[in-house]
């Protein structure tokens, strides 16, 4: 019988019958079921990728590890910008400037006009010298235990040259070719030791390099997976995140008058992000949610140079021991204020 909902005519009954029969006889069923499959696959495709970029964003090894020579010297500091911008006063510190997005934030700074850039090494580099703005320290990296080498002579260098910050983008550039104990080290002691140093030198703010999805509480696992295909120290990894959480929650129990951390995804422009993963991660980037969105390294530095330039400007000044995290949104929003051209402070 007719449903009481059903306000269709005989005629427009028939017709639509009449049009599915025509079209079940025009496609076969054999026809119809490879169509079927054939859009399965492809929707499968799509989600694979979609689902293999997204982790990727999570995983690849997204650390600042020093860079090779004849990567610095392919990329050196801008002299003009650092000549034409006019110097407010401020000095910086970078531990870390031989990686990726250290060499961008020693880059960003001097084309922002900052006075002086103070550049921790465990050696001198080429690429630094013959700019009179940067200064090179070498100091001893192996040691990152309280009172230790690195914390004494980051405090020495930082109070003598009236550091105002101290930007930490050290890490280990390739953590799923690290061991444990390696990761530890240079991911939590070593920066932890150098932003003791900051503190008792009178540094004011410290802007922080770490990753999306940094967590003290995150839970490490006990071995490597698929029979050894991913490390246990691999990015994105329970380890990883929270050596990540760990140095997070050092700096900040230090209390400096401001403190932000930056927490990017997959970092375009580093010789650690694959070019498969930035072809695909830059093709379907607004598909994804903010918080595993592409950061290129330039963009990154000078949003961290931003917020510092003004956390130290402002008036009245931060409370004490402020704290931003900036992961997700908050990040790229940051993003989309900076400039393509440098904007002294």
């Amino acid at each position: 019988g007719r449903r009481d909902d059903d306000n269709t005519t005989e005629p427009q009954r028939a017709h639509t019958t009449t049009t599915t029969t025509t079209l079940c006889h025009t496609v076969s069923p054999s026809r119809m079921r490879s169509l079927l499959t054939f859009s399965a696959v492809w929707r499968c495709v799509l989600a694979c990728v979609v689902a293999w970029v997204a982790y990727s964003a999570v995983t690849v090894d997204s650390g600042d590890q020093p860079l090779t020579q004849s990567q610095h010297n392919s990329n050196p500091i801008n002299m003009a910008a650092a000549a034409a911008a006019p110097a407010p006063g401020r000095t910086a510190a970078v531990l870390g400037a031989t990686g990726a997005v250290g060499g961008e934030v020693v880059k960003a700074l001097i084309a922002r006009g900052w006075a002086s850039v103070v550049v921790l090494n465990r050696r001198e580099v080429d690429a630094f010298s013959g700019n009179s703005k940067i200064k090179q320290h070498v100091v001893p990296m192996e040691d990152g235990r309280p009172g230790g080498p690195l914390e004494t002579a980051c405090t020495d260098v930082l109070k003598s040259e009236g550091a105002d910050a101290v930007f930490v983008t050290m890490g280990v550039g390739a953590p799923s070719k690290s061991d444990a104990d390696t990761l530890v080290r240079v991911d939590v002691s070593l920066p932890t030791a150098c932003a003791r140093g900051a503190k008792a030198a009178g540094v004011r703010h410290v802007s922080l390099l770490t990753a999306v999805g940094a967590d003290a509480d995150a839970v490490p696992a006990t071995s490597d997976k698929l029979f050894g295909l991913i490390p246990r120290t691999h990015a994105g990894g329970g380890l990883y995140n929270q050596c990540k959480g760990r140095v997070e929650d050092n700096i900040r129990a230090l209390a400096f008058p401001s403190f932000s951390t930056f927490r990017p995804a997959t970092l375009l422009g580093t010789p650690h992000t694959p070019t498969s993963v930035a072809v695909i991660g830059k093709a379907i980037d607004f598909m994804l949610p903010a918080k595993y969105k592409n950061s290129p390294i330039s963009t990154l530095a000078t949003a961290m140079v931003l917020d510092t330039e003004e956390k130290l400007s402002a008036d009245p000044p931060a409370p004490n021991a402020a704290f931003d995290v900036f992961e997700g949104k908050p990040l790229h929003n940051l993003y989309a204020r900076t400039k393509p051209e440098a904007k002294p402070n």
